[in-house]
């Protein structure tokens, strides 16, 4: 037998499959060239190609034959499967399927085989076309049967007509029929034999193709019955405080019915509660990520979004007091303090916050502000040992012992020493339409003449105090215009000025040498 691949072939040479397992075939692969062409059978037991190499591949000559006369009953018109059983017939010799070889001279007449289970299994297409049931198989087996019946009787027939004549001549009427009985007793039992191997071919199928049958499957459980005992562990859960396993049971439920409001609300309400828990024993993230769950569940549940931006506010002010940020740790935690002022360890990081805070606004002179974050720290930490000393030095910086006071309704600029007053001079200031602004100042500036473009002005001994829009507002003496001109000579003890604080050009010069830079300047109404 030449291999299937250099015969001429009608089928789809270019499966994949088939190339697959020609190609093993011919690198002498038998056992896996076997495997590939057994799977294609099986998926078309009319695939000749498929048939002629898995003949070619047999294991030996005798497996060869057997395959082909297989593939004969499913191809009886094929040539080429024909062609290569007679090449299998001559490789294993002329034996019947009893292994006694034939009579010499007459040729023995021929018995149609029966075929086997799996050769009906194969003739019914396994039954695997969509629609065959179990009994359908048996029924197209049956007829199948049926028709080898016929042929068999057919043959016994023509078998008692070539039988010799026999010297008893009263039984030779006998004989046929009596042959023909018995052989439709066996064919009888050959059908029965052949209707078990189907309907097992049968039933292997429907293993293959049904699920496996589960003697105690039960009917499926509806959403509520699935719920119940998750519910049952839920209160068992949060009876015990049982946190964890509450949210477990919870969470299930809620997986299999989304939508189910009671289960929504008593997450939040779990969640609330074990937030609480950690905060207690410090564990504060994951008690945050625990409100934020539970604010996903439910955020109307009472009391939890107020918990939730404590919570947040104390870790805010926490990580700022590690990082030393000292305004934040004020601006957080004085929050946390407004809302429940005996948060965990709040009333004692918020009142280092304040003095520490205090520190730095001493050093930029901000004082009044100072001032008040030193006594915030003093109420929460009454005995804090240093910012009553930092509180005699503010009072110090506020009002030293060396400074200028000055009397707008008086028309009076008081230089003190030691707190004492030390010398008075009359002065002019702003006008109703240019006011000088009463308050706490300190020498900004210190020129011996500045000019004024607004008026063209030269302004002598020039000590200014604070901003007045695009300009500055000091002490100066008597001003001068371009021509040489000076203004306001009789003019001291009233309002004269733009808002500066005019004095005599002598007294001016005085207070020039006198004042410093951040020499404080009181100013009265």
């Amino acid at each position: 037998m030449t291999a299937p691949g250099d015969l001429e072939s009608p089928t789809n040479t270019g499966d994949s499959q088939l190339q697959d397992g020609i190609a093993l075939a011919r690198q002498d692969r038998r056992d896996e060239a076997r495997a590939i062409f057994r799977r294609m059978i099986q998926q078309n037991p009319e695939h000749e190609q498929a048939w002629l190499w898995l003949a070619w591949v047999a294991e030996s000559r005798e497996d060869a034959r057997r395959y082909l006369e297989e593939a004969r009953i499913l191809l009886p018109t094929s040539a080429r499967i024909a062609e290569a059983l007679r090449w299998a017939a001559d490789a294993t010799g002329s034996r019947t399927r009893s292994g006694r070889a034939p009579r010499a001279g007459r040729p023995a007449p021929r018995l149609p085989r029966l075929p086997s289970g799996r050769e009906m299994a194969a003739l019914l297409g396994r039954g695997r076309t969509a629609g065959t049931s179990a009994g359908q198989a048996v029924l197209a087996a049956l007829r199948g049967a049926w028709q080898w019946v016929l042929a068999g009787l057919a043959a016994l027939r023509r078998m008692g007509e070539r039988l010799p004549a026999l010297p008893w001549q009263r039984l030779r009427p006998f004989v046929a029929p009596t042959l023909t009985v018995l052989c439709i007793v066996a064919l009888a039992v050959g059908i029965l034999v052949v209707r078990q191997n189907v309907l097992a071919d049968a039933a292997r199928v429907m293993a293959e193709t049904l699920p496996t049958p589960n003697p105690l499957a039960t009917p499926t459980l509806t959403v509520t019955q699935r719920v119940e005992p998750l519910w049952r562990e839920a209160e068992v859960a949060i009876t015990l405080a049982d946190w964890p396993a509450a949210l477990d049971a919870l969470e299930g439920i809620r997986t299999l019915a989304p939508r189910d409001e009671q289960a929504r609300r008593e997450m939040a309400s779990v969640c609330l509660q074990y937030a609480l828990t950690l905060a207690e024993a410090n564990d504060l993230t994951q008690a945050a990520q625990v409100l934020d769950r539970a604010v996903r569940a439910d955020a109307s549940t009472p009391g939890l979004l107020e918990e939730r931006r404590i919570l947040r506010l104390y870790l805010a002010g926490l990580d700022a007091y590690w990082t030393k940020d000292w305004q934040a740790v004020v601006s957080n935690l004085s929050k946390v303090q407004r809302i429940r002022d005996d948060y965990k360890d709040t009333p004692v990081m918020l009142g280092q916050g304040y003095y520490e805070y205090g520190l730095l606004l001493m050093e930029e002179r901000e004082w009044f502000e100072a001032v008040d974050a030193m006594q915030s720290c003093l109420d929460l930490l009454p005995n804090h040992a240093e910012a009553p000393e930092r509180l005699v030095e503010l009072d110090v910086a506020i009002t030293p012992p060396r400074r200028i006071e000055v009397s707008l309704s008086g028309f009076t600029a008081t230089l003190y020493e030691d707190d004492q007053p030390a010398r008075t001079f009359s002065i002019c200031h702003g006008r109703s339409s240019a006011p000088t602004l009463p308050g706490r100042y300190e020498i900004k500036t210190k020129m011996l003449s500045a000019y004024g473009s607004a008026w063209d002005l030269d302004m002598p001994y020039w000590l200014g105090i604070y901003d007045a829009g695009g300009s500055e507002n000091g002490f100066h003496g008597l001003p001068t215009l371009s021509n040489g001109a000076v203004l306001w000579e009789g003019a001291i003890g009233t309002q004269c000025s733009f808002g500066c604080i005019v004095l005599g050009t002598a007294d001016a010069d005085y207070l020039y040498n006198w004042a410093d830079l951040h020499t404080v300047v009181y100013i009265h109404p």
